[in-house]
């Protein structure tokens, strides 16, 4: 495994112009810089313009926040869990307002939610209930003349079982969704997939052995140079490394991504493609309570780029999540846990350089976020505001 340690600046912006100030030899990071701001290997915050909403105040709602975007509208879409009634709800912007309605009312359901829409515009969340130690899976479509929430266990439920802890629902092309997840009994990686119309038997693809625990913390996404094949990042915390899965069309393969030396790394992982279609995952450092990524650009190996400390030894990292950008950069968003903020960072590969600014603050805000692009230039999130208890989401304000 290579590693290629960066040290970054950071700067805040208020606006799309950024100045380049110097760049970077081999091994060392270019700066970017604005007025007010300071660099060297520090995260340097302020808010930008960003239109900060609430989706759902009624009790204590937010938790496992997951956002997509309806195919049909381009609407943002929210699934999350109502910690109060501990059920799982489905929030969908109409262009004026927020609707939200509970998607399954059983006892203690809606934890690690993973919505996506189908081929077919349809919403779709895999989701863990406690009370019965399964994982299920929620389907708003039509079946025999009648369109409503269709509901099944997938795994687990059984004596003994407890499967679907840390899930993740993707499509993988025509027709095919999967969702990986935690098998708490044997402490392993699991995988079940939908094709031809039904859910096949359910797979194990990683088990570390009677004394190992892998599994935790998964993030699942069609591998785009491997006809769409599964592929899984996750948390083995017996080594405290972050691993690697993929499916090749007959095999699971597994690796180590990155050891991290003896720091405990790869939790809250997020696996995503450039668009070469080379893996990358973000992660949580929690030995150095920061964020880190690697990237597989060439096919050859995993290279470590640090995300930036925060400043005065700041908690940050947690529940990260990343897209990329049309190639030219990755977007991040993250959980500042000393202030109690939402975090927006994009990298840039290729210049080595980063940028950071705060979407929400003044609350405890950003615990349980997740981002996407809905376009260009143009991320949105959503996040639990642990002071008010409540579902937000934000995106920049026109």
């Amino acid at each position: 495994m290579r590693k290629r340690f960066t040290a970054f600046g950071w700067a805040t912006y208020t606006v799309v112009l950024f100045v380049l100030i110097g760049f970077a030899s081999c091994g060392e990071s270019a700066v970017i810089q604005l007025p007010g701001a300071r660099t060297g290997h520090e995260v340097v915050k302020t808010t930008s313009s960003w239109d900060v909403q609430d989706v759902d105040t009624s009790g204590d709602v937010g938790r496992y926040t997951s956002i997509n975007f309806d195919p049909a509208d381009g609407y943002p879409a929210i699934a999350y869990q109502h910690a109060g009634n501990t059920n799982l709800k489905y929030a969908k912007w109409d262009g004026s307002d927020w609707n939200t309605q509970v998607v399954d009312s059983s006892c203690n359901v809606g934890r690690w939610a993973s919505l996506i829409f189908t081929g077919s515009g349809e919403p779709a969340v895999a989701y863990y209930s406690v009370s019965t130690t399964a994982l299920k899976f929620a389907w708003f479509h039509e079946v025999g003349g009648m369109t409503r929430w269709y509901i099944e266990t997938l795994d687990g439920a059984s004596e003994g079982q407890d499967r679907g802890e840390y899930c993740s629902l993707s499509g993988l092309g025509s027709g095919v969704m999967g969702i990986s997840y935690y098998d708490a009994d044997r402490n392993s990686l699991r995988y079940v997939e939908y094709s031809s119309g039904s859910w096949g038997s359910s797979v194990e693809v990683d088990y570390p052995g009677v004394n190992g625990d892998v599994g935790m913390y998964t993030s699942l996404a069609p591998d785009p140079n491997n006809s769409n094949y599964p592929a899984i990042s996750y948390y083995d915390e017996t080594n405290g490394n972050l691993k690697y899965a993929y499916y090749d069309g007959s095999d699971w393969n597994t690796e180590t991504a990155y050891t991290g030396g003896n720091d405990d790394v790869g939790l809250w992982t997020s696996l995503d493609f450039d668009s070469e279609g080379n893996p990358s995952i973000a992660f949580y450092n929690a030995t150095d309570t920061d964020p880190g990524w690697v990237w597989n650009e060439d096919g050859e190996g995993w290279d470590f780029h640090s995300l930036g400390d925060g400043p005065g030894g700041h908690n940050i990292g947690q529940y990260i999540s990343q897209d990329w950008k049309a190639g030219s950069s990755v977007g991040f968003a993250y959980y500042d846990a000393t202030d109690g903020e939402l975090i927006y960072t994009e990298y840039y590969p290729a210049l080595l350089m980063i940028s950071s600014v705060t979407v929400a603050e003044g609350d405890d805000m950003g615990k349980w976020a997740d981002f996407k692009y809905k376009t260009y230039d143009d991320p949105r999130f959503s996040f639990y505001n642990d002071t008010d208890n409540d579902c937000q989401y934000a995106e920049l304000a026109e």
